[in-house]
């Protein structure tokens, strides 16, 4: 631990610094920008300290990483970022859920075809990225706990848009149904992340 406190040493004193400066704050700036809970310095040793734990992987999980995803992640070039993949894929799965969702914006009617078989392509292709961005992450030495927080945050809010996309695809319409087919589909994810906070 005394290597690790030194290297952060010089940032523990501009923190100190910064908390000491933000004392004298323009009132404009104030009521504008209101202060906002900040990292502790426990918080950011934790931070500093954190380690990933990866979830279970299914039999399918193994194979798609086998057959696609490892072959894909090796060829990628080292100075793409995981986070720009991450940000990429979530990207592809908000595309998804907006084109299913242009077409049908009271989700009763249903979309065209051809939008529901360009969504489902763009779904596996956020699947393809989110699996790809941690193989990047552990190829290039840049996991971290940020890249973490963007790649669940990501998932969380393209949950989201796949349960639009299916309640569109269901014709669910806007009431009991397509609320419930989102509480179903947040539940989960909630309950995940609340284990992997306290555990």
């Amino acid at each position: 631990m005394a290597a690790s406190e030194g290297k952060w040493e010089g940032a523990w004193q501009r923190t100190t610094e910064l908390r000491a400066r933000r004392n004298t704050r323009p009132l404009a700036l104030a009521c504008v920008l209101p202060r906002m809970p900040r990292i502790g310095d426990e918080g950011l040793r934790a931070v500093e300290t954190h380690q990933y734990r990866p979830g279970p992987i299914t039999p399918l999980d193994r194979l798609l990483y086998k057959v696609w995803w490892e072959p894909l992640g090796q060829r990628l070039p080292a100075w793409l970022a995981p986070n720009a993949i991450t940000l990429l894929g979530a990207s592809g799965a908000m595309a998804s859920g907006l084109l299913l969702w242009a077409f049908c914006p009271t989700i009763e009617g249903g979309a065209p075809r051809w939008a529901e078989l360009l969504a489902g392509l763009l779904v596996l292709f956020y699947q393809t990225c989110d699996a790809v961005d941690g193989l990047q992450a552990r190829r290039t030495g840049a996991c971290s706990p940020l890249g973490e927080l963007l790649d669940h945050g990501c998932d969380g809010t393209c949950l989201t848009a796949f349960t639009i996309g299916y309640c569109i695809s269901q014709q669910c319409g806007l009431g009991v149904l397509t609320s419930s087919a989102l509480v179903v589909s947040w539940l989960p994810w909630w309950l995940a992340q609340w284990e992997a906070y306290h555990t």
